[in-house]
């Protein structure tokens, strides 16, 4: 009788943990709800920015940034490290480390920025220090966000994707 409890309790155990392991599964790492941080990339000797593309669904905002190295060419690896914040407040704080060089600046994101139905505004700050580039933005109503981080090879820069969800 002993053995049979004990078997069954194993079994159910195995059960219960495969079920929190498939619960865990669903939700996926990178995605902040409320507030939160992500962080990921690699160090390196400087990067740059190439381009932010901004595309929309009517729950999805996305913007994708391509990164290059510290001359502004195709980054072939993984993107350097990136801070993603997600605060109570309705700002979004994209910090990315050792990009001293950007070919777009803070006008040409404001601009890109006036169709959309999630930022209000941004500003960009660069800390010479840390040398780190932050970008701060303002939502215009509170979102989840979510953050991948793509590598590079040598037809396409190493990317950052940054969805902001309804």
């Amino acid at each position: 009788m002993v053995t049979f409890v004990m078997r069954v309790l194993a079994i159910s155990m195995c059960g219960l943990l495969f079920l929190s392991q498939l619960s865990f599964a669903a939700i996926p790492k990178n995605l902040l709800k409320g507030e939160g941080v992500i962080r990921g990339g690699q160090a390196g000797t400087g990067f740059s920015i190439l381009d932010v593309r901004r595309t929309q669904t009517q729950k999805v905002e996305r913007w994708v940034v391509d990164f290059g190295d510290a001359v502004k060419q195709p980054l072939a690896s993984q993107p350097p490290y990136f801070n993603a914040e997600l605060r109570k407040d309705r700002k979004v704080i994209l910090d990315f480390s050792q990009v001293w060089n950007s070919k777009l600046d803070e006008k040409a994101l404001q601009k890109m920025i006036k169709q959309s139905p999630f930022v209000k505004s941004i500003k960009v700050n660069f800390e010479p220090q840390s040398q780190t580039m932050s970008w701060v933005l303002e939502m215009k109503q509170e979102v989840q966000l979510q953050v991948t981080p793509v590598k590079g090879s040598s037809r396409t820069p190493a990317k950052l994707v940054v969805d902001f969800i309804r």
